[in-house]
């Protein structure tokens, strides 16, 4: 394959994520009592958005190979932010479904999360073979 293809293939993957995300974020939650517990909604926003993050942040080392790690880590947390703001004002329009900033703070953090891991592995793997 390739490296339009493979960048195309990691922006694909990142965008049908993207677009799931939406989907369910578009559904009415009526969730059992039972597993609502504090902050279960702020974890479930952190896994998800640490997914995205690891998502956007292959498909931006991909596309700018040549960018230092911080200004990758930069790239991902703002489209993950930027995804995570249209998330939560779409929601807020969704019966049963609300925004809330304390979500969009863990859908930051998760980003900043998914950056970190993906381009910690990058680092890692990089060191060890020099």
């Amino acid at each position: 394959m390739s490296d339009r293809g493979r960048i195309a293939l990691a922006w694909g993957l990142t965008a049908f994520y993207m677009t799931a995300v939406w989907f369910l974020s578009s559904q009415s939650l009526e969730l059992p009592t039972a597993i609502l517990l504090p902050g279960y909604d702020k974890g479930a926003h952190l896994i998800e958005y640490t997914l995205l993050g690891i998502l956007v942040a292959s498909a931006a080392l991909r596309t700018w190979p040549q960018r230092s790690l911080i200004q990758l880590v930069i790239i991902t947390v703002l489209i993950t932010a930027a995804w995570g703001t249209l998330d939560e004002l779409h929601q807020a329009f969704v019966p049963g479904r609300s925004s809330d900033a304390f979500d969009l703070v863990a859908d930051v953090i998760g980003g900043l999360c998914g950056a970190a891991m993906r381009l910690g592995v990058r680092a890692a793997l990089r060191s060890h073979t020099a």
